[in-house]
């Protein structure tokens, strides 16, 4: 009796681990598996794809993505909340494999943006340096202010901070600023050649009046003054003896107009005065005949005119003098040299010796390739 109740007994609990084992074979057999790998897979493109994406239509590629993660991750909450066996987890993996889809999308479009970009704006920084290279120098040379001159400082200001944005991989402030630098530039640039063009309209009138004034040194001396090589050369018998360097007035480009310009005039002018000792502050001088008559017929037709005022002088007390040496142009109009090469000039002229100021012995291509140079 016992042994039978011990053996239904046996077999009740051979039963009941049965249905245990098999319950939990059923239950794991038949329970959806969690979407978490797929979602771990997006959220890792995800992260991934923002480093890479700066652009607007790869950032809304990336946003998309990210909703359709946000999605995903909501649904699969909510599938959470139900009984484990009738849980259904294969939209969340669709949304979720959408996401990293999407932000695989936008990173590899990123990469490739960025990579663009960067070629483009590399290949835009040659070019300004190129324009800057170029253009430096007659900056540096000519006397320019105003508007064109701030465009171009603004110019310069704009470059270095694009660069600066560039090299910190900002690409999208450095595009902004270099495409502004790069119409800065452009603007300046052209305003300096507008005023340059219009300056060497005279050049054939120059090289007449170089021309004639070595002619003239045949048989006797002249002094020739180049304003922009800033230059002062000794003629002899037509022949050059001897060259020095010259600063002029401050505004030296083009004639001189009316007194206070502080503009260096241009014209056939001849030796009046020399002067040294207590004569001059500036160790020795050679007084020019500024102005002569054309000067004159010049300053009246532009008062006449009304491109000067009423009230304008025209100016004079025009000297080849000592004081130079300073390394800028810082005259009222006059014309300076170094003390001893001022002794030279001294020596050499005499009073009604023809002293030729002209704007420039070569022409524009001349010296905007020698100033790149």
């Amino acid at each position: 009796m016992k042994r039978n109740k011990l053996k239904k007994l046996s077999i009740i609990t051979g039963v009941v681990i049965f249905l245990s084992v098999a319950i939990i074979f059923f239950i794991m057999r038949f329970t959806p598996a969690p979407p978490s790998e797929e979602l771990k897979r997006a959220s890792d493109a995800i992260s991934a794809a923002k480093f890479a994406v700066s652009d607007p239509q790869n950032i809304k590629l990336l946003k998309l993505a990210e909703n359709k993660y946000d999605s995903a991750f909501n649904l699969w909450k909510q599938e959470n909340t139900r009984w484990i066996l009738v849980r259904d987890y294969s939209r969340t993996k669709i949304l979720a494999n959408q996401a990293e889809t999407l932000a695989m999308q936008a990173r590899t479009a990123g990469i490739r943006d960025k990579s663009n970009i960067r070629l483009q704006l590399s290949i835009l920084i040659d070019s300004i340096e190129n324009s800057i290279k170029n253009y430096k120098p007659l900056w540096k040379v000519l006397p320019v202010q105003g508007p064109e001159n701030k465009r171009y400082e603004k110019a310069l200001m704009l470059f270095s901070e694009a660069k600066l944005s560039y090299n910190n991989k900002d690409y999208q402030t450095s595009q902004a600023k270099l495409i502004k630098a790069s119409k800065a530039m452009q603007e300046a640039s052209q305003a300096l050649d507008n005023t340059l063009e219009n300056y060497f309209q005279q050049f054939p009138v120059w090289q007449k009046m170089a021309q004639k004034t070595i002619q003239n040194s045949k048989s006797d001396r002249a002094v020739l003054i180049d304003k922009f090589a800033a230059k002062c050369h000794l003629y002899k018998r037509g022949k050059l003896i001897k060259s020095f360097d010259v600063e002029l007035g401050i505004n030296w480009i083009g004639d001189k107009r009316h007194e206070g310009d502080k503009a260096t005039p241009e014209g056939i002018y001849k030796i009046t005065r020399k002067k040294k000792g207590k004569e001059t502050i500036y160790h020795k001088a050679l007084l020019l005949n500024y102005p002569n008559d054309l000067d004159r017929d010049r300053f009246d037709a532009e008062i006449k005119n009304g491109t000067l005022p009423k009230s304008s002088r025209i100016g004079g007390l025009i000297e080849i003098h000592g004081g130079g040496g300073r390394g800028v142009h810082w005259t009222d109009g006059c014309i300076a040299l170094m003390d001893d090469q001022m002794d030279d000039i001294y020596d050499f002229a005499s009073i009604n010796t023809p002293v030729t100021i002209i704007g420039s012995s070569a022409d524009l291509s001349e010296i905007k390739l020698s100033l790149q140079k």
